[in-house]
Order: structure tokens, then sequence, then C-alpha cells
């Protein structure tokens, strides 16, 4: 071996060993600072205790019980609501017919808002796609349900321009856009097709229906399954015509057909 490249690697040794003994130094620093920060709190929290009243004390204490009490209490209606998504009933022609009928226009609605960080979206197709038996499917689930901030700039960006498409298109055809909810078909492929339980918040009524799966995969991976989805929209159900590939997303574009509901109030469901 060349003797300036075993010089070269004793170094790199020599280096990685040094690394390697400053970074157990700066975690034994680490560990002192934080026992050091704990003795700090803990005297502090002694001389609070000392030096304040009975009444003082026992209202922090009444404080620090009330609020265990609703944090336990927020668990457990969390809790409750992911049985609730496990064991989901079948929603029927009817049910569909009358939910879509009064969310219409939902986007305004507050409460609307607040339900819906219990739900699962479209949005969350991707990671559906992609669990395994490996992670938590707890935590996992309260991942889900949990409500995510969408105020970023590029959303606020996307809805503003999003509004402007609209109040162009009703300008210029004369159609009504309301929002309203759709409803997915729960069948006996809803394990193999877990993106069928979600609820797609943006679907056309008329027109050539588009649903988007983003997840990662090839079509010939997903086509068994994906051939075997029917949505159900505007009270209709939805047969696949074609599927694409579009990067990283496939592309499941359905038949045209247009909503009887749609034809008689001349409304374009989104």
């Amino acid at each position: 071996m060349n003797k300036s490249l075993a010089l070269t690697l004793e170094e790199q040794k020599r280096q990685m060993r040094f690394d390697e003994r400053m970074t157990l130094v700066k975690k034994a620093i680490d560990m002192k600072n934080e026992v050091e920060n704990f003795a700090r709190e803990s005297k502090k929290l002694q001389l609070e205790v000392d030096t304040m009243g009975p009444q003082v004390l026992q209202k922090q204490i009444d404080n620090k019980m009330l609020e265990t009490q609703k944090k336990e209490m927020e668990k457990n209606i969390k809790d409750k609501l992911m049985v609730v998504l496990r064991d989901e009933k079948e929603v029927s022609f009817e049910t569909a017919l009358q939910i879509e009928k009064n969310t219409r226009k939902q986007a305004n609605c507050k409460m609307w808002h607040a339900e819906r960080k219990y739900r699962i979206t479209a949005s969350s197709v991707g990671q559906i796609c992609w669990f395994t038996e490996k992670r938590d499917k707890k935590a996992f689930a309260q991942g889900l349900i949990d409500p995510k901030p969408l105020n970023t700039p590029p959303i606020i960006w996307g809805k503003s321009k999003e509004v402007m498409a609209k109040d162009g298109y009703q300008q210029k055809t004369g159609n009504n856009i309301q929002q309203c909810a759709n409803i997915n078909e729960k069948t006996e492929q809803t394990n193999e097709c877990p993106w069928k339980k979600e609820t797609n918040d943006n679907t056309i009524a008329i027109g050539t229906q588009k649903l988007e799966i983003a997840a990662q995969k090839r079509v010939w991976a997903l086509r068994g399954q994906i051939e075997a989805l029917e949505l159900i929209g505007n009270c209709q159900t939805k047969k696949i015509e074609k599927i694409n590939q579009i990067m990283d997303k496939v592309e499941v574009v359905f038949q045209e057909n247009i909503s009887p509901q749609a034809q008689e109030h001349n409304d374009v469901v989104m």
C-alpha cells in the first residue's frame, strides 16, 4: 500500500475517533445542563410552595387538575372518533342524497370547518396508500384526524386564484358553483382500495370526472385495484373510463355523467 495513502487512512480514523469523542462530550454537557436546570426549577418550585399561602397553592393545584381532566376528555373524544372511523357503516343512496343537499355552500360554514378536522379527506390518500403494518396504527389514525393548518403562502395564493377562476366561470357561462360533499361507495374492495373511504371535497358534476391518487406507484401496480373503484357523485355512480400515469400521480378518469339535479338547477357542483 502506498505510504501516503496509509497515512491518509490513519488520519481519517483519528478524525473519526476525535469526532466520536466530541459527540460524547457534547452529550455529557447537555445532560449536565439538563440536571442543573432541573435542580434550579425544583428549588424555585419549593421556594414558591414555602412562600405562597395555602389558598393560592390550592388554586394552582385545582387548575392543573382541570387541565389534566380536559386533556383526558379530548383524548377520549379522539379515541371514540377512531372507533367510529374503524366501525364505519355503509351509507345508503338516500342518505348520500340528503348529505349532498345539506352540505352545499359548506365552505362558508364554521360548523363544517370544525367538524372537518375529524374527517379523513382526499388529501390523506397518499399516507393511507403507503401505510404499513410496522407503523403504529393508533398514532397514524390520530394523525389523520388531527386538525392541520392550511394557511401556507402557496395554499393562500392557490385559493385566491381558485376564487377568480370560479367567478370567471360563472360570469361567462351563467352556471352557479356550489360546494358540496361527495360520498364514496363502500364495497367489498374497500380494504384493497382504502381511498374509497375518503370524502373528496371538490368534484365537478358536469363533464369528465377525474380522481387523482397521490401515490408514487406505477399504473400496472394499482390497475387491478383501481378498476374495481366506483365513485358516487351527485347521486349517480361514475364508471371508470381510463387510467393515466401523470408524473408521480395516478389519474382516474370517469365517464361523462350529468346529474339530473344539476341539469334542472343549471348548477355545477364542485
